[in-house]
């Protein structure tokens, strides 16, 4: 399932990679050192400095004689595994070994090409398993792709789209299984754990000897993730390395975090804010790094945007080939000899060597393709990322350049885009700024060095987006504000809606909008066992928590008993409710970037006031007959039933609908003083019919 390729040490993989630094022992020490191919490059690239500052500070750290020789059972290894793309998955380890004293030994890097599930392709699939698989994909990010209705099969020459695949989930304890064939099946899990096992087994660490305790062996283990990987993931990994033994043994961090740590070293005194934009994982993630203390490393802001990717500019590249190939008639051998990962790295290499022009050539299978850059877009997906550094509070709106107190940009992203946007980057930032261009590398080298012991480094992530419950109406009620650092936790009150409830169905959101519709849906809780009672008399307790890696966790309590309640947590899986409702709207589950034009603001308060108005009326005819309250109280019911049903799609007519059917109703009851009952004279005396609830 997962092959790995350690540099160096294959056949393939033997010459120096072009789109990474190589590596190279010193003569004096055993210290791996790294110098950057781009020589003829136009733009400032210094990665090479910083990670030979990181090396020189471990090795000072270092209390024992680089010449000693150790046992080699009794090195210990703090592992970096970084998730990057390049049109196909790929992964980078890197790992320091350390000694028992816990001085540095050597640093090594491991790249890894992660094998794809196949699929039949002669099954269909349906619209719901369509929409799960863009679910699928945002869960394992980085080990599995999947496009809507094709998957990527990846073999050793070829990686190719199949027209059809079949795809089907089942929840077995909580944990997705799929299959294919209705033959063979895997679990996430393990998945993960073949893939971690096999990382392992490429550091030395022996796992067939049962006697060999690998665990030991480990110190810790350091995964980045992209901004927007959110709880689903980070509960998977979770519950991976806790499940292979490796329990307060890893850490989740953000990958601009790691990307920082090269430069952080450099400057550990220095309090001033360094802004890091990465394109490694194939769409743009920001934030912006600043240093508390020698050893804290706080994360101040976070964005992620996927409307902004070099992987769909890699995309229309080879659309773009397969025309010329087409027209030439080698359309197959271009299929069968030109991966899209090849494509990246000849596009790479080119980079390198070229100065800026408009025209590139391609070569593969002794046949040349030209690639006009303008016309693919690379100066648009350059000019993208400024256009939306200008709609945030990084670019001063009088100025149009960087704000002050960022002094640093660090830029992690393929060669390709290099000479496009440094020149952007520089007419937008003031005359002290260093912008700096850093390798992928330094993300795995980065997480290496925070999970050893070398450094003695914290990092403080955070929630990129603030996290918020949805309410029956559509409303999103804020439980954590945005920009909070890990770990963090937040609590709503609810009360049961109708007679004897015995479950409550809660849906968590991402986002800054008011609305559900606007925001992420990440996550639904299913409370349970609920004490039977009328309406409204039971009042549940639900805390939410996010621990240091992110990781979700629920709890549920009756105030009434002071019990607490068993709580299931189902992430955004094929069974949800709320999953299966966003497909029938065709609403996507990923946060719109849509302007905040105040619609949804006031909507949103329209609806909350709405909920206000119908509390209202079942206190204000409490005391009628009883024929006049049970029409009230069923007629509230069906309006808050169809806010309820239609809340992700519910506008401001149909709420004027509602008031008019409530009014006629009112009419009804009390012909005579139904203008005294009625939504407007609500609205008037409003603040005095709330003091009455």
């Amino acid at each position: 399932m997962t092959e790995l390729i350690p540099l160096n040490t294959h056949s393939k993989s033997s010459q120096k990679s072009q789109s990474s630094p190589s590596l190279y022992t010193s003569k004096n020490s055993i210290i791996k050192t790294v110098t950057s191919p781009r020589k003829n490059m136009k733009v400032k690239f210094d990665s090479s400095i910083f990670l030979d500052d990181l090396f020189k500070k471990a090795l000072r750290l270092s209390t024992i004689n680089q010449t000693n020789k150790i046992n080699k059972d009794a090195l210990k290894y703090s592992i970096g595994i970084d998730f990057v793309c390049y049109g196909t998955y790929n992964s980078k380890m890197a790992y320091v070994i350390t000694r028992p004293d816990g001085g540095f030994e050597s640093i090594k890097i491991v790249e890894n090409h992660i094998g794809n599930l196949k699929c039949d392709i002669n099954r269909k699939i349906s619209q719901n398993e369509k929409e799960f698989i863009e679910q699928f994909h945002m869960m394992l990010n980085k080990m599995f792709v999947l496009f809507g209705k094709r998957w990527y099969e990846t073999s050793e020459v070829d990686l190719r789209l199949p027209k059809k695949a079949m795809f089907k989930i089942i929840e077995k304890n909580q944990v997705p299984y799929i299959w294919f064939d209705q033959s063979r099946h895997y679990s996430i899990n393990q998945v993960l754990t073949k893939f971690f096992f096999t990382m392992f087994e490429c550091v030395g660490i022996d796992l067939t000897n049962p006697a060999y305790k690998w665990h030991d062996k480990i110190l810790k283990i350091c995964v980045t993730l992209p901004s927007d990987f959110h709880s689903y993931q980070r509960l998977c990994l979770k519950n991976c390395l806790e499940q292979i033994g490796l329990t307060n043994k890893y850490l989740l961090i953000n990958k601009s975090t790691s990307l920082a740590l090269p430069f952080m070293v450099k400057k550990l005194n220095d309090k001033t804010k360094k802004f890091i934009i990465d394109f490694g994982s194939g769409y743009m993630n920001c934030s912006i790094i600043e240093c508390i203390n020698k050893r804290e490393v706080n994360v101040v802001d976070q964005l992620a945007d996927r409307s902004i990717s070099s992987k769909k500019f890699f995309e229309k590249c080879y659309k773009s080939l397969k025309s010329q190939a087409k027209l030439k008639g080698v359309l197959a051998n271009l299929d069968k000899n030109l991966t899209r990962y090849d494509l990246y790295k000849q596009m790479n290499a080119e980079r390198l060597n070229i100065s800026k022009t408009e025209t590139w050539t391609i070569k593969t299978q002794s046949q040349e393709f030209m690639l006009n850059m303008k016309k693919i877009g690379i100066e648009q997906l350059a000019t993208s990322i400024i256009e939306k550094f200008k709609k945030t509070t990084l670019i001063d709106r009088k100025t149009f350049k960087i704000v002050n107190d960022i002094t640093d940009i660090l830029v992690c992203s393929d060669a390709v885009l290099y000479e496009f946007l440094e020149p952007l980057l520089r007419y937008h930032s003031h005359k002290n700024m260093n912008i700096i261009f850093m390798d992928n590398d330094c993300a795995s080298i980065g997480a290496a060095f925070l999970s050893s012991s070398t450094l003695n480094l914290t990092t403080n992530d955070i929630l990129p987006y603030r996290i918020g419950v949805g309410l029956y109406n559509g409303v999103v009620k804020n439980l954590i504000d945005s920009k909070t650092n890990f770990p963090c936790s937040g609590k709503h009150l609810f009360q049961t809606l109708i007679d004897n409830q015995t479950t409550l169905r809660v849906n968590l959101y991402e986002g800054e909008s008011p609305l559900a519709r606007h925001c992420k849906h990440i996550s639904e809780v299913l409370i349970e066992n609920i004490n039977k009672a009328p309406a409204g008399s039971i009042k549940i307790e639900l805390n939410i928590n996010f621990d240091q890696n992110g990781v979700l966790s629920a709890q549920a309590k009756d105030l009434n008993s002071n019990k607490s309640l068993p709580i299931r947590i189902n992430i955004d899986s094929l069974n949800c409710f709320e999953t299966i409702k966003r497909t029938k709207y065709a609403l996507k589950n990923s946060i719109q970037t849509k302007p905040d034009d105040g619609l949804d603001a006031e909507l949103a308060k329209q609806l909350q006031d709405f909920d206000l108005y119908f509390d209202y009326l079942i206190n204000l005819f409490r005391d009628s007959d009883l024929e006049a309250k049970q029409l009230i109280k069923r007629k509230v019911y069906l309006a808050k039933k169809f806010i309820s049903k239609n809340r992700l799609r519910i506008m401001q007519d149909d709420l004027e609908q509602l008031r008019i059917e409530l009014d006629d109703v009112l009419n009804q009851i009390k012909p005579k003083q139904s203008q005294g009952y009625g939504y407007s004279n609500y609205q008037t005396n409003k603040s005095t019919y709330c003091n009455i609830l």
